[in-house]
């Protein structure tokens, strides 16, 4: 019964060899995937487990496979993301890295972490869906990330938000990714016995941080590369609006859930541990620039700054 149970959560949540439906999703419709797969269809499988969890006590066995299935689903998103080029399969494999990582989180007994990790994840998930559907809009259908450029310029708000989503998912301190997505880390760092499943995880939010610098470079830091007499600018009140209240819910949400709902998920850990996933955030952005703009002019342009 309980493998049946997971066997059930894993495709609805799009674990490996159950993930192809939810790239395959994102030719609807952009607010539905913001709605849906960020933070209520998807998460069902994971919500499951974890209301499962307080019907049935799972065995060490069980939970060493659930390490397992999310930390190499977690792994694979990650790796596939790199090479997409499709702005919303990106944002998509991403929450399959996501979803992947919640997975991982009851796979080392922490339940509650993971129902926080649905929570924080929500909001800077669907803000990320729709500043890309914003952007996809606003050049006439294009999805193609190497054909965008400039976007600072000519969508100013819109690029804010997706550098802000994009810093609360990889991590960055005090935005709604640090509170819950660094604690499922830290807990592997603690249990470290399970070593084979927490070293994916941590190679994934490497990967997490580079496919989120090439997505910021390619749409934000590269020259503009459409015509010059394309005509883009924000214009949607109601829209900047939704995007804004996102935004603001991705800076204080997880402070929030810290203090007021989930106050029982913390632990203390030495200095050198709790520092260890804020270094993979660096050592991603060291690597992501290396990549996609060359070591050497990045080194010397942050000097010469």
């Amino acid at each position: 019964m309980l493998f049946s149970g997971f066997l059930a959560s894993i495709a609805k949540s799009a674990q490996i060899g159950f993930h192809p439906w939810l790239p395959a999703a994102m030719e609807g419709p952009t607010p539905v995937s913001a709605l849906l797969h960020s933070s209520t269809m998807v998460v069902a499988g994971v919500f499951f487990l974890i209301r499962l969890s307080s019907l049935i006590k799972f065995t060490p066995f069980f939970s060493r496979v659930c390490l397992f299935i999310g930390g190499i689903t977690s792994f694979f998103a990650a790796r596939v993301a790199l090479v997409q080029y499709d702005i919303k399969k990106i944002v998509a494999y991403s929450t399959t890295r996501q979803l992947g990582l919640m997975v991982v989180s009851i796979g080392l007994g922490r339940h509650l972490i993971a129902f926080f990790h649905i929570c924080t994840h929500a909001f800077f998930k669907a803000m990320l869906f729709l500043c890309s559907g914003r952007i996809i809009h606003r050049l006439k259908k294009e999805q193609d990330i190497r054909k965008m450029g400039g976007l600072f310029i000519l969508l100013p708000l819109t690029g804010s938000c997706i550098l802000l989503g994009s810093l609360a998912l990889v991590g960055t301190p005090f935005l709604a990714g640090f509170y819950s997505k660094d604690l499922i880390l830290e807990l592997g760092v603690v249990r470290f016995s399970k070593f084979v499943g927490i070293f994916i995880a941590f190679l994934s939010s490497i990967f997490t941080v580079i496919y989120s610098f090439r997505v910021i470079v390619y749409c934000f830091l590269f020259p503009i590369t459409r015509g010059s007499l394309l005509i883009v600018s924000e214009e949607n009140p109601k829209l900047i609006f939704s995007i804004f209240r996102l935004g603001l819910g991705t800076i204080v949400i997880g402070w929030f859930f810290c203090s007021y709902v989930f106050p029982a998920v913390f632990f203390i850990l030495p200095f050198y541990l709790k520092i260890a996933a804020l270094l993979i955030v660096f050592l991603g952005i060291i690597l992501g620039a290396g990549f996609y703009i060359g070591f050497i002019s990045f080194i010397s342009s942050f000097f010469y700054y």
